[in-house]
């Protein structure tokens, strides 16, 4: 699916995250909120909540909150939500939209939409990057599950992904969905249909010469160690 909405193009997307993105990672307050009043300018006056300038308007409203230490007005964040489950078949700029609010949204809302991701993008998932960017999707859900202690809902979106992904092809992203897997087994006290530990994941990525999946994961099971046991 390739949004064209406003002459506005899956290209232009990729800029705006890009410069987002860029200003995110230093919490340059002042180039966000100058995104933020630029997209705002650009929103149609019909249909407004459905323009891709919303979307990114909201984008960028959400990080200047965060750094502010406020919440982004529940008005954005149903708005985005009504958006992406008004759309029949999720292509790229669903996926990536999803992808970079995440952070807007709590479990409850962040549940359905990553459920909707899985159902929706499913017909896409042999086209080039596809593939990819919902196992990224996935395995980034599962983690602000985990963070917000809602671990019943991650072990269920596992179900979901393990039955969408193809994990003979392994790539970060899945490899981290399996390593989250085992740590909420170990959490619950369950068991896997495959019994595998932390440690047998991280070893893994080692035998596959992937140092730096291994190296994450590791600091990752530290910390969790430090915070769970």
């Amino acid at each position: 699916m390739c949004h064209l909405q406003n002459n506005y193009s899956q290209n232009s997307q990729s800029e705006f995250l890009e410069r987002l993105n860029k200003f995110v990672i230093n919490e340059n307050l002042y180039g966000i909120q100058k995104l933020y009043e630029n997209e705002k300018r650009l929103i149609p006056e019909k249909n407004p909540e459905k323009s891709s300038h919303f979307h990114n308007m909201t984008l960028a409203l959400g990080h200047v909150r965060r750094i502010q230490g406020k919440n982004l007005p529940q008005k954005y964040h149903k708005s985005l939500v009504k958006y992406l489950l008004s759309i029949d078949s999720w292509g790229i700029y669903e996926l990536r939209l999803f992808s970079n609010a995440m952070f807007i949204f709590d479990s409850p809302s962040l549940i359905p939409l990553a459920q909707t991701a899985i159902d929706r993008s499913k017909y896409y998932l042999k086209l080039p990057g596809y593939s990819d960017l919902l196992s990224t999707i996935l395995s980034n859900a599962l983690e602000l599950l985990i963070e917000n202690h809602d671990l019943e809902s991650a072990r269920k979106l596992i179900i979901q992904t393990k039955d969408s992904l193809n994990f003979e092809e392994p790539t970060q992203s899945k490899i981290k969905i399996v390593f989250l897997e085992t740590l909420i087994a170990e959490q619950q006290n369950s068991e896997l249909i495959d019994p595998t530990s932390p440690e047998t994941v991280i070893a893994a990525c080692y035998s596959l010469k992937a140092i730096n999946w291994s190296n994450a994961l590791n600091q990752y099971l530290q910390s969790w160690r430090k915070t769970h046991h």
